[in-house]
């Protein structure tokens, strides 16, 4: 899997998106799942679907993850609105 972000701004929203490359080039064929705010021990609540796509990871493992995808993206992404998600995202991890 080559996996990266596809970020949204809907009524000042921001969604983030996982999306696999090997899969498609395009959104939303290339769709994984959404990238959660935070990771919760066991299931999470609602739509948040990442520890079921990545199960087999630990927590530690999920947050890496998440945390090399945002700094991916960081390097890439030139919207400000995006570039902040990224900031605090990442800032959220950093404190745990």
């Amino acid at each position: 899997m080559r996996l990266g972000l596809k970020f949204f701004e809907l009524y000042d929203k921001i969604s983030v998106v996982i999306v696999d490359f090997d899969l498609d080039k395009k959104y939303p064929q290339n769709f994984v799942c959404k990238l959660p705010y935070e990771i919760h021990e066991g299931k999470n609540k609602g739509d948040n679907s990442f520890p079921n796509r990545f199960k087999n990871l630990t927590k530690e493992q999920q947050e890496g993850l998440i945390r090399q995808l945002l700094l991916d993206a960081k390097k890439i992404e030139t919207d400000p609105i995006f570039r902040q998600e990224i900031e605090r995202r990442l800032k959220r991890l950093k404190n745990g």
